[in-house]
């Protein structure tokens, strides 16, 4: 368990047993720390031989680890200005049986392809900066933490975290540098509650199908192809039931199938229902410019991507318009969902509109079975309907909001098919 210290901030040249030196009986390619070492801000350490840390070190400063750390001691901070460089020329392995407490991280190994080998237990609460080389404690055992407070810089295919990654006590984060054989597939969520939470992912660049059942096992939807490269697994700290936010990436499907989006063609975040042993597919968002899927979920687990392609949509299809300023002014009142046709109600429909709207958090603020068309009918004019912390009939604060929109209707085939939309929504109290 970390402990807390103060230390006054002078480095004794005499009494311990700090000097990093090849001593009798040990091998003189590795150095050893004895004693208290205490790195000070403005200053520099460097270890160029495989590094044994027995004793307590302190990293305030800037750090050099050219080899490989061990770690079977204290190895924590004082402030929240040091940096730890792994910067070697070969793969390094990162162990030792005691935890490592680094603020500031740089993985700037100049071996292309470099790997360090992580077998121990490594936090990072300031900058996780992934320059080059892969973290890869899948295959080693080891626990990679980043902190509520932490924030991960260039990631990329180059450098990542092979294996899973924890983030500690964060109601939400983005990206959790996660990674797979050479693909970098970031995840990124929000919670519910607003609490925060140890969360933790990991990326698979593996067929789901292999894994689970392939498009058979779809529930409530037939899916017209499922993304055979890769899934994504996540714990959000909340257990089932309760709803957050999961942001994947797309562009890793390698598909034809899966480009073109469009009304008609759906991407859809899939997650695996071990229970049921089938896939619960989920409404999602799709945008086009960071190549990402959202989704409003309600488990943790396995998730993957998959593909609704449906027939045309009734009365030329649905046009929605996102943004809501109720001012009065006749301009944006309401939350305003019309058929492109022009009527109020399109006959092919065979149930009325079912509308859901969440904030940031996941909290829904608004839920109708008969969304209406016009003022004074059951629509959304920006007034919180929800739960928790919002008060029934309160304005809502301006920002973004998330919606989901589903009804049926007569595909003219003879059948029924449910259409469901989900995308943001922005509420402006001005």
């Amino acid at each position: 368990m970390r402990t807390n210290k103060m230390y006054i901030h002078i480095v004794l040249f005499s009494l311990f047993c700090y000097t990093l030196c090849a001593q009798e009986g040990r091998t003189a390619t590795k150095s050893f720390n004895e004693g208290t070492l205490v790195v000070l801000p403005g200053t520099e350490f460097s270890v160029v031989n495989d590094f044994q840390n027995n004793g307590e070190l302190y990293n305030d400063g800037e750090t050099y680890i050219y080899a490989d750390l061990i770690n079977d001691g204290v190895l924590d901070r004082l402030e929240t200005t040091g940096r730890t460089y792994f910067i070697g020329n070969t793969n390094q392995l990162i162990t030792g049986n005691e935890e490592m407490y680094l603020y500031n991280v740089s993985f700037v190994n100049r071996l292309e392809g470099a790997q360090y080998y992580l077998e121990g237990n490594l936090n990072i609460d300031g900058e996780a900066d992934f320059t080059n080389g892969i973290v890869n404690n899948d295959d080693h055992g080891g626990t990679f933490r980043l902190g509520s407070a932490s924030n991960v810089v260039n990631a990329s295919k180059k450098s990542f975290v092979d294996g899973n990654v924890h983030v500690e006590n964060a109601a939400e984060y983005a990206p959790l540098p996660t990674g797979d054989v050479n693909y970098y597939s970031p995840i990124g969520f929000r919670n519910n509650s607003g609490l925060e939470l140890n969360t933790r992912g990991k990326y698979y660049r593996e067929d789901p199908t292999i894994r689970f059942d392939g498009l058979s096992a779809a529930k409530g939807t037939t899916l017209t192809a499922i993304d055979e490269r890769e899934y994504w697994e996540f714990e959000s700290g909340e257990g089932d039931g309760s709803n957050y936010f999961l942001t994947i990436p797309a562009n890793g499907t390698e598909s034809s199938e899966f480009e073109d989006i469009d009304d008609n063609k759906r991407i859809k975040v899939l997650w695996w229902d071990a229970t049921d042993q089938s896939w619960t597919v989920y409404d999602s968002v799709y945008d086009r410019d960071t190549e990402t899927v959202t989704a409003l979920v309600s488990h943790d687990g396995f998730f993957t991507l998959g593909l609704v392609v449906g027939e045309s949509l009734p009365c030329d299809g649905i046009e929605v318009y996102n943004a809501v300023t109720p001012d009065g002014d006749g301009r944006n009142d309401f939350f305003k969902i019309a058929f492109k046709s022009g009527e109020d109600r399109c006959p092919s429909l065979e149930s009325t509109i079912h509308v859901e709207i969440y904030n940031r958090w996941g909290v829904k603020v608004f839920e109708t079975e008969n969304y209406g068309s016009s003022l004074g009918e059951d629509v959304f004019t920006g007034i919180s309907e929800g739960r928790a912390t919002l008060v029934a009939e309160d304005g809502l604060p301006s920002g973004t909001y998330y919606y989901i929109i589903r009804f049926s209707y007569d595909t003219g085939l003879g059948s029924l098919k449910q259409y469901d939309k989900a995308g943001y929504l922005y509420v402006s109290d001005n």
